[in-house]
């Protein structure tokens, strides 16, 4: 449709005038104690007004949030980089402690002292063991030794059947023939 005037006259300003302008005419104004600001433009025309306004508030926040995305992302790659050179200086590191206690031919004084203790109680297990087995076969040597044949064959069949005997492949080769 035609225009409602006969005719107009457009002037153009330069483009660092047309911004000093704006700038004079707008204000942003923080609201303490918030993150919140309120941003006023000032225009005869109030829907001009309104829509400069609303139109700077989303370009900021189009801006901020690129901004805070591309913060986000060279952080992530800057921590990238440094957790991929501390986890190549920690590699580094065990292995010069490892070829370091290879050369030295030891561990660490707490492993060595819990190798020993480990080692201690397993022996003092064992030396039980001995003990219980030697009382064991002492008694039934003194049953097969003994005269009656009673207690003698009962003697034969518990010393058969004693897992150490059953282990014996030699034995357990005679057990089986018997």
């Amino acid at each position: 449709a035609l225009p409602p005037v006969g005719y107009a006259v457009l002037a153009i300003q330069p483009r660092d005038v047309t911004i000093d302008e704006a700038l004079r005419r707008l204000k942003v104004v923080p609201r303490p104690g918030t993150d919140v600001i309120d941003v006023k433009f000032v225009d005869s025309d109030p829907a001009l007004a309104q829509e400069f306004a609303n139109q700077l508030v989303r370009l900021f926040q189009a801006a901020n949030g690129h901004s805070a995305q591309g913060l986000a992302g060279r952080r992530r790659e800057f921590l990238g980089e440094q957790l991929r050179v501390t986890d190549s200086l920690l590699v580094n590191a065990e292995a010069g402690l490892s070829e370091f206690r290879s050369r030295q031919q030891m561990g660490s004084s707490r492993d060595n002292l819990s190798a020993e203790q480990a080692s201690a109680s397993a022996l003092d297990a064992q030396q039980a063991q001995l003990r219980a087995d030697r009382r064991v076969f002492a008694a039934l040597l003194e049953r097969v030794r003994g005269t009656d044949p009673a207690a003698q064959e009962m003697g034969f069949r518990a010393l058969a059947y004693s897992p150490e005997v059953a282990a014996d492949p030699i034995l357990a080769h005679l057990q089986q023939r018997l």
